[in-house]
């Protein structure tokens, strides 16, 4: 991972929810994260970067 590319890092849940994961009729998809209060700041800048923007996605389990 190019770390200078690296726009937010956040801690993520998926929601125990039936809704949380879709996939649409025209095969794209949308994932619900549920993220805690603590990592609001860097949730705020992704919703900085706007819509258009096409993001790649890496997730890694935290230590738990």
């Amino acid at each position: 991972m190019d770390e200078n590319r690296v726009i937010a890092r956040l801690n993520a849940a998926i929601p125990d929810l039936l809704s949380a994961i879709n996939i649409s009729g025209t095969g794209s998809g949308r994932i619900k994260l549920d993220i805690p209060e603590s990592d609001l700041p860097e949730l705020m800048k992704l919703a900085a970067l706007g819509s258009e923007k096409l993001l790649w996605i890496t997730v890694e389990l935290a230590d738990e």
